[in-house]
């Protein structure tokens, strides 16, 4: 699996966004990416959040690679939070 690599800015905004998000996807989805970031392997954020491998893998490949589906669950999110700041 990818490497995740966060600056300590998009790191604060990823847990801001996962401290003040109530819908369980987006939380889902950045709590994996955070807990990749950290060096957590695949099969311990299986473990961790309950979730299909292959669920996990897509969330994170999804957020390395900037796909389109990506930024529709977190880049609204994180522009309406920092509006909100």
């Amino acid at each position: 699996m990818k490497e995740v690599r966060l600056t300590p800015e998009k790191k604060i905004d990823l847990e801001a966004l996962y401290d003040t998000n109530r819908d369980k996807w987006v939380y889902v989805r950045v709590k994996a990416v955070l807990l990749r970031s950290e060096g957590w392997t695949t099969a311990m954020i299986v473990q961790a959040l309950r979730l299909y491998e292959t669920t996990i893998v897509r969330h994170i490949d999804d957020y390395v690679h900037k796909k389109i589906t990506t930024c529709q669950w977190w880049l609204p999110i994180l522009f309406d939070w920092r509006a909100n700041k």
